[in-house]
């Protein structure tokens, strides 16, 4: 029996027997990013209501996580003035897309990179992602995901990233974390 797997604007649906297209968000939230991580089998997961790469009042984000056997926990836990607390990048010339936020003492950040050819050589030849997670005064510690899936997020988590980065304008979360400033954006 094959898996159908439909896209669908930013959201993604998939067969219920389709353990690559795991997420943690429901209907009719959108998934921005879904992933099983390697050696821990976690699954992490974006979780919006931003269609379109449209920003309303009522617009909102949720990085969620859950560990087989574990009940799945969710950040912010407020959806409410959420997106303060996301900074978006889009890295064009590297095929790389980049969400950053900071919990408590800890930078995470999600990243998905598409194929790229580069003049040094062959580049990536699949679409790749990972987590990483750094505590301050700590090493970093980056995560990678398992499966193939990931590639079906690329457009949506580029969309969004891109209307992060035009409601925020110009931010640095990484050094305002890393100089101990705040860590939550503003609207421009």
């Amino acid at each position: 029996m094959g898996v159908n797997v439909f896209i669908i604007g930013v959201g993604i649906l998939c067969s219920p027997f389709a353990a690559v297209c795991q997420t943690l968000c429901s209907s009719p939230e959108l998934t921005y990013f879904s992933c099983k991580i390697e050696k821990t089998g976690a699954t992490v997961s974006l979780c919006g209501n931003i269609a379109n790469g449209e920003i309303r009042k009522d617009s909102w984000l949720q990085y969620r996580t859950r560990v087989s056997g574990q009940p799945m926990s969710a950040w912010p836990l407020e959806k409410a003035d959420s997106l303060s607390h996301f900074e978006g990048n889009v890295f064009t010339r590297y095929d790389i897309v980049d969400l950053r936020f900071v919990k408590v003492d800890t930078l995470f950040g999600i990243e998905v990179t598409a194929p790229h050819e580069t003049n040094d050589g062959p580049g990536r030849r699949r679409f790749t992602g990972s987590v990483s997670i750094e505590a301050r005064g700590k090493k970093p510690v980056v995560r990678h995901c398992t499966g193939a899936a990931v590639g079906s997020y690329y457009l949506a988590f580029e969309e969004l990233n891109t209307a992060l980065r035009l409601r925020h304008g110009d931010s640095d979360l990484s050094n305002d974390f890393y100089a101990g400033r705040a860590t939550t954006l503003h609207p421009r």
